[in-house]
């Protein structure tokens, strides 16, 4: 009898330390699960494979630092004439030409507060609103004007137009080949018609691409930090940009302009 108890008292110790969890168990509770990443951002945009100097833009830069990339530009310019320069002469003739460009520049600033800037039937009409501490620097590079865009005085988007070298699907899908797949919008018409849009996020920068052939005989793109894009649609406080529409054709010559 009393054998038949110990047994049965083992056994039951037996269960008991089963049913428990280990020492190991108690050190070491499991971990919950790690929620899914979210989607990472595209990697950063090389925005060289538009032009080697967009990679040097400075954005976030005041005046100064965007005259110094103005400046770079107007080197690779001038620097091959200066060195096939005959004599001193030439020399000092084309250095005085590229210092009263650089002034030109410099002085081309245009505030949007409220008065009538001409940009508003340009290529970049839509881009910019009055009130809310924006400006432009209009940079004219050979054929092409770079846009290049402040909010209180810092550099956040630059844009410029692109000659219709091919369809406009056919420029996406070769841009989609050094960028990665955009977000696409198809033109919408009506009172606030839209254009047919490409968008490409990166990182730190975005680049917008939109048909305009219609109206200005090319298509625009825009560059520009989302950081500061986001700041500056919270500065305009729910404030829209006006629409593209055809353009005076008394600044057509000026200001349309491509590759």
């Amino acid at each position: 009898m009393r054998t038949a108890l110990v047994r049965l008292s083992a056994a039951a110790a037996l269960a008991t330390a089963l049913a428990l969890p280990s020492p190991a168990a108690w050190a070491r509770p499991k971990a919950k699960p790690k929620p899914a990443p979210a989607a990472a951002r595209a990697a950063e945009l090389r925005l060289g494979l538009l032009d080697a100097a967009y990679d040097k833009l400075p954005f976030g830069g005041d005046l100064d630092a965007v005259m110094t990339w103005v400046r770079a530009r107007l080197d690779a310019t001038y620097g091959p004439r200066l060195k096939a320069a005959l004599d001193d002469a030439e020399r000092m003739t084309l250095r005085k030409a590229l210092d009263d460009e650089l002034a030109r520049v410099r002085q081309a600033v245009i505030p949007f507060e409220g008065g009538r800037s001409g940009l508003e039937a340009s290529i970049v009409a839509g881009e910019f609103v009055d009130g809310a501490g924006e400006s432009v620097l209009l940079f004219k590079d050979g054929e092409v004007t770079h846009y290049l865009f402040f909010t209180q005085g810092k550099l956040y988007k630059v844009a410029r137009a692109f000659k219709p070298a091919e369809p406009f699907g056919e420029r996406v899908a070769a841009w989609t080949r050094d960028f990665g797949t955009p977000e696409r919008t198809a033109a919408t018409a009506g009172t606030d018609p839209q254009p047919e849009t490409a968008t490409w996020t990166g990182q730190k920068l975005r680049l917008r691409l939109a048909e305009l052939r219609r109206l200005y005989h090319g298509d625009r793109l825009v560059i520009e930090d989302v950081a500061l894009a986001t700041q500056v649609d919270a500065r305009r406080g729910g404030k829209k940009p006006g629409t593209a529409r055809q353009m005076d054709p008394e600044l057509e010559g000026l200001l349309d302009d491509g590759e």
